[in-house]
């Protein structure tokens, strides 16, 4: 029995040696390993993108969300030979308008815009891509289509922040009905198209009263000063809604002042980093909706490659990419729904 054994695994490696050797291939320990070949479609991969130009005009640094984009832009491009290159606008438009001025007379491989406001750099965009550059919008659309765009469904996260609204500030289950809207900047595609989403739902039950819409300019002290005054003035208000998630923090704030955590709702929406979930488990917001930011920027990194690729030319492709959303309550919340940032 023991020769019997040994017989058949000979034969077995003498079979394997043959079926090696036709594609010219090594047997060690019964594998097969290639003998001076190469996986083509690899080397064709990062032939491909190595050195080719990854120029990301971000709208503002110096919050976790554009830190991490930008950390997962540097990353990412460099594990393929990438170039990657930030210019931060500082939510200065003439300075995002003289960024993407410069970055079309650059003429990178991929343009990758995230634009303060739903006008601002229409024109460029569309001159960018006549001159050949593909442009991928990031989260704040223009009215400019492009090559691409990744981004949260913004009319989506207003109807799901309408609709929790509603339910929690009825009057049937003895609340006042009052609400307050914080937007960040009103032409920027986050307001703009969160307001798509969600006044159709406001209107369509009159039992829900906004008592103030005003715009906070995206800045967490100036959302508290906004939301501290709206609170004296409406005491029995039921919720705030602050389009983004970091300036929210500001109303979180008021609330917690007042003494009405609890009592007065915070809802809000932001690219997941951890401190949304520590704020929601410790009540500082009521639902909190996240698009992943993580997962946003890998999205951003693979529509380029795909592009990069398949040498797909300015006007040929209009790909839309909308993020899957985390929503979560104090109740559900899970340290797993949320992303550490890089040190800033």
């Amino acid at each position: 029995e023991i020769m019997e054994s040994v017989r058949h695994r000979s034969g077995l490696k003498l079979f394997a040696a043959a079926i090696c050797s036709l594609g010219a291939l090594a047997l060690v320990s019964g594998t097969c390993l290639a003998a001076g070949t190469q996986d083509k479609t690899r080397d064709s991969y990062f032939q491909t993108l190595k050195g080719k130009k990854i120029v990301w005009i971000a709208a503002v640094m110096g919050n976790d969300l554009q830190a991490e984009w930008d950390a997962q832009f540097r990353k990412l491009a460099s594990a393929v030979g990438m170039q990657y290159s930030l210019r931060d606008a500082n939510f200065n438009t003439q300075a995002q308008s003289q960024a993407m001025e410069a970055a079309i007379h650059e003429k990178p491989d991929i343009l990758v815009v995230q634009s303060l406001n739903v006008t601002l750099l229409a024109r460029q965009i569309k001159r960018a891509e006549a001159a050949g550059i593909p442009v991928i919008q990031l989260n704040m659309k223009s009215l400019q289509d492009s090559t691409g765009f990744v981004g949260a469904d913004y009319v989506g996260i207003g109807q799901q922040s309408a609709d929790a609204i509603v339910k929690a500030c009825s009057p049937k289950n003895g609340k006042s009905g009052k609400i307050a809207i914080i937007q960040g900047e009103i032409t920027a595609a986050d307001s703009y198209l969160q307001m798509q989403g969600a006044m159709p739902i406001f209107k369509a039950h009159p039992e829900i009263k906004i008592v103030a819409n005003q715009a906070a300019e995206w800045d967490p002290n100036k959302a508290h000063d906004v939301a501290a005054t709206i609170l004296q003035q409406h005491p029995d208000l039921c919720a705030f809604y602050g389009l983004w998630g970091e300036m929210s923090m500001g109303i979180g704030q008021a609330i917690k002042e007042a003494g009405m955590q609890g009592k007065v709702g915070n809802y809000s929406n932001d690219g997941g980093a951890r401190y949304a979930c520590t704020a929601t488990k410790e009540g500082m917001f009521s639902e909190f909706w996240s698009y992943d930011a993580p997962g946003q920027a890998r999205d951003v990194m693979e529509l380029a490659i795909s592009i990069l690729e398949n040498h797909v030319k300015p006007g040929t492709m209009k790909t839309v990419l909308y993020s899957p959303m985390i929503a979560f309550t104090p109740q559900t919340v899970q340290a797993s729904m949320c992303y550490d940032p890089p040190k800033r």
